[in-house]
């Protein structure tokens, strides 16, 4: 089953957490009855208003962003800074009309995601292995080069159930969770004699993980002016294999896991006036603990702890409904923070020599400032949103000497862009 769905991936890369529209608020979601019909953040309130029982919505979203990193990963002495593209919800979701009274949502979307990319200046007062003579002894100049893209998806499919006149909506339904890694270490060193450029090390890491999980939702408006929400996703443990190898060695191969892990979401949303509605959403990641020891027998054997302590977000927007002549333009503004659940482990530096280089763990904390805007109109809405981000990508480095890693990383701002389409659709999409 495995396969199947990294197929489908390969055309969806990135996340699904929120089209334009919830982008536009900052991500607000869980609290929000949803005419787009988003899954991840609370799948009770897909299609709770806006779209007649008797039609179905299809909801596309796409776009891009540029993340950033600025500070020291392999050498110690000098901080790198640097920037790079990465794509972002792109996928889909979809719920449809009334099936014995009630609706199956299905969609896929990214859960969490890491994207790193450093060339740092290589430290040549290191040797190539333990014990042999300075890089300097022989190499003018040299670059260690890092590229990873590490990401958890969710396929799932749910049921959608009204209570009494529509007012109240429970949510109940399976995920495949799939969490892929690929990342690729390359050293290059420049020849005092004769100027060439000579390989040190070609690294690369493969990571493939599955399991199954269960999403729940709740969506209640006690007032027509307001309304309340509440999502629990509960991510089950993921085991699967890493690959290991080095250029012209051999293949090392381990069983691999992650450890369960419970995020729950909490909103409420209500109208000042008409046609301005103002929601905040507070979402929970529990901790990870986990540890192994990878590649046990070999030359790469080495142990892992993985740990992440509880984060808690704040996700705030408002929207205006615009009236006009042929359709509604909507206003949106949004604040979010977003804490990296995961953890980080120490990377290379301190390791002594560049044979003890390993892939950095990457966290990456985001905060971000939105606007956004859109056309709706019958059957169809377009909407797309700016967001002015606060990015801190950062590792844990592990200096000579020292008994415990310290942070390595700084914030710097960039932006991202999405666009989103919703296409309602059966005998009642017109209305």
């Amino acid at each position: 089953m495995g396969w199947v769905l990294v197929l489908v991936l390969a055309a969806c890369p990135a996340p699904v957490r929120a089209g334009a529209a919830f982008a536009g608020m900052g991500g607000v979601g869980v609290g929000i009855a949803d005419p787009s019909c988003e899954l991840a953040d609370n799948p009770a309130s897909a299609a709770a208003t806006g779209v007649d029982r008797a039609a179905g919505v299809v909801h596309l979203a796409g776009g891009v962003t540029r993340l950033t990193f600025a500070g020291r990963v392999y050498n110690e002495f000098t901080t790198t800074t640097g920037s790079f593209p990465a794509t972002w919800g792109l996928g889909w979701t979809a719920v449809t009309p009334d099936l014995n009274e009630g609706r199956v949502g299905l969609g896929i979307w990214q859960v969490d995601r890491h994207v790193f990319s450093v060339d740092e200046p290589l430290d040549r007062s290191l040797p190539a292995a333990p014990g042999g003579p300075a890089l300097s002894d022989s190499f003018d100049a040299g670059r260690t080069r890092v590229r990873q893209d590490e990401a958890l998806y969710a396929a799932g499919g749910v049921w959608i159930q009204p209570l009494g006149d529509g007012d109240q909506q429970i949510a109940a339904g399976v995920l495949y969770l799939n969490q892929t890694g690929r990342g690729r270490l390359e050293v290059t060193a420049e020849e005092t004699t004769t100027g060439n450029t000579q390989p040190l090390r070609d690294m690369n890491s493969r990571k493939d993980i599955s399991g199954f999980g269960m999403i729940v939702g709740y969506f209640y408006r006690p007032l027509p002016d307001g309304s309340l929400g509440v999502g629990l996703t509960y991510l089950g443990p993921l085991a699967g294999h890493i690959w290991e190898q080095d250029s012209g060695g051999p293949l090392f191969t381990d069983h691999a896991e992650r450890p369960a892990q419970m995020r729950i979401g909490i909103g409420g949303s209500f109208k000042v006036t008409t046609g301005l509605i103002v929601a905040v959403d507070m979402r929970y990641a529990g901790e990870i603990r986990g540890s192994a020891t990878l590649f046990g027998g070999t030359a790469r054997a080495r142990a892992v702890q993985e740990f992440s302590d509880a984060t808690f977000a704040i996700h705030a927007g408002m929207e205006y409904r615009l009236p006009l002549f042929l359709g509604e333009m909507p206003l949106r503004v949004g604040y979010f923070n977003r804490p990296d659940p995961l953890p980080a482990s120490t990377a290379g530096a301190g390791s002594g020599a560049v044979s003890g280089f390993l892939l950095p763990s990457v966290k990456q904390d985001v905060t971000g400032f939105t606007i956004g805007t859109g056309f709706s109109r019958m059957s169809l809405a377009v909407d797309v949103a700016l967001q002015w981000l606060l990015v801190n990508t950062h590792t844990k480095l592990l200096l000579p000497g020292a008994s415990a890693p310290v942070d390595s990383g700084d914030v710097r701002s960039t932006v991202a862009a999405v666009a989103s389409v919703t296409l309602r659709f059966g005998p009642k999409a017109l209305d």
